[in-house]
């Protein structure tokens, strides 16, 4: 049975990521609705380097290492080249190696051996899985002008002038995590081995890699201590960017750990404005929570709202807490709290999925 972990938090930021300018314009990352309206982008990988760095800061994670892969200088590509059990990075995120090396050793008639390199393709899908983080609010085209005066003034120079947009917005992303995948290389599909050139996925050294790969995992408790230090990064995220330092912390989350790996929530939270104040629409969250998914071959079924927890910063939206808790969980206590009180709950589901794991690997 998978199990996910997922969540989307909105939180309050502004210009997050630059693209490709021209001139002296640098230019955020936009995209186009069919409404016309242009929404702001911070990609996916702009925050995972957010939240991978701010990791190896905050709990010392370790970088994997990296090597250039690919016959001719001009056309090398950099890859990693650290196993799981050394690198949250490559645990976490996944990796793509085009030239993982194996030795082929064979007898010629006379009983001499000879060996000879060989090369495999292994991919890791990324088993936490970013979305981009998209603006709730539209982009209006502000444009800061800057100068660098202070500094030819000392030289009696003109100043250079550069301008930038800019756009102050909430921002919407959604994370989910396969949890079961983990600490290890044992799924198939996750983690996939295929020969190069010359290489025949029937030859017994291919057997031999792909036999040492799936053995590659970290015990249950690194891999539960894994998960919640992302968590706690969530938490407290922030981002650096051109001299600011723009917290990316959850106004409002919600999530949980779910009996499959699909993001529930993603699509279904925007914010309509109300003397000043944003408030979230509840109405496509309720009817989230109210569905039911199945999973296993008996088709269990399962009510979302059972496994689900909400976070809200009281105050800053139009709506409260309590007003959030009666509608989204009228009959259920404590299954609204502020952001810090949500990721804690994540964090102890976490344990218990983990825990379970241990136990039945004891057993």
């Amino acid at each position: 049975m998978a199990r996910g972990l997922t969540f989307t938090a909105i939180f309050e930021a502004q210009s997050l990521n630059y693209d490709e300018g021209f001139g002296n314009l640098s230019v955020l990352k936009k995209l186009r609705r069919g409404s016309g309206d242009v929404f702001t982008v911070a990609s996916r990988q702009s925050l995972r380097y957010s939240i991978f760095t701010q990791g190896v800061q905050q709990f010392g994670w370790k970088k994997s290492g990296v090597k250039l892969a690919g016959g001719e200088r001009d056309k090398q590509v950099t890859q990693h080249t650290s196993e799981i059990p050394e690198s949250e990075e490559v645990d976490l995120f996944g990796y793509m190696k085009t030239e993982v090396v194996v030795q082929e050793a064979k007898k010629d008639a006379s009983g001499k051996v000879t060996e000879k390199e060989k090369t495999v393709t292994v991919t890791r899908r990324m088993p936490v899985r970013i979305m981009p983080a998209i603006s709730l609010e539209p982009f209006s085209n502000d444009v800061e002008m800057l100068t660098n005066k202070y500094q030819s003034d000392k030289i009696r120079e003109q100043p250079n002038i550069a301008n930038m947009e800019q756009h102050r917005s909430l921002y919407r992303y959604t994370v989910a995590i396969d949890l079961d995948r983990l600490g290890n290389e044992k799924d198939e599909t996750g983690t996939h081995i295929s020969p190069n050139t010359g290489v025949k996925a029937d030859d017994e050294f291919f057997k031999q890699i792909e036999k040492q790969l799936r053995r590659l995992e970290v015990d249950v408790q690194t891999r539960r201590r894994r998960v919640q230090q992302l968590l706690e990064v969530v938490k407290t995220l922030h981002r650096l960017i051109r001299g600011r330092v723009e917290s990316l912390s959850p106004l409002f989350i919600i999530g949980g750990v779910y009996d499959c790996q699909n993001p529930f929530f993603m699509n279904s939270i925007r914010v309509v404005y109300e003397k000043g104040l944003a408030r979230i629409v509840l109405a496509p969250l309720t009817q989230i929570l109210d569905a039911k998914y199945a999973y296993g071959r008996e088709m269990t079924e399962r009510m979302i709202r059972e496994s689900t927890y909400v976070g809200i910063r009281d105050g800053y939206f139009a709506n409260s807490l309590a007003d959030v808790q009666n509608s989204l969980f009228p009959k259920v206590e404590e299954r609204v709290l502020s952001p810090e009180g949500m990721i804690d709950r994540l964090k102890e589901a976490v344990a218990a999925f983990f825990n379970a794991n241990a136990e039945a690997q004891n057993q």
